[in-house]
């Protein structure tokens, strides 16, 4: 047996390389989720302000 990255076994490497990959996705996924959630939080946002500030327009018109 090789001593591998940080002195492991290279029977241990695979099985650890493997296990990163998959947490690496996992982080990759969540992020994504994240960012798409705060995209919609974001358009959200706008449309209740963009409704607000045509209501208030119609109101200042309206008198």
């Amino acid at each position: 047996m090789v001593p591998a990255l940080g002195g492991y076994p290279c029977t241990v490497e695979p099985e650890l390389s493997l296990r990163y990959v998959r947490l690496r996705g996992y982080g990759h996924w969540a992020n994504e989720a994240r960012t798409q959630q705060k995209q919609l939080l974001i358009i959200l946002v706008l449309v209740v302000l963009e409704t607000m500030a045509a209501v208030g327009l119609k109101n200042l018109l309206h008198y």
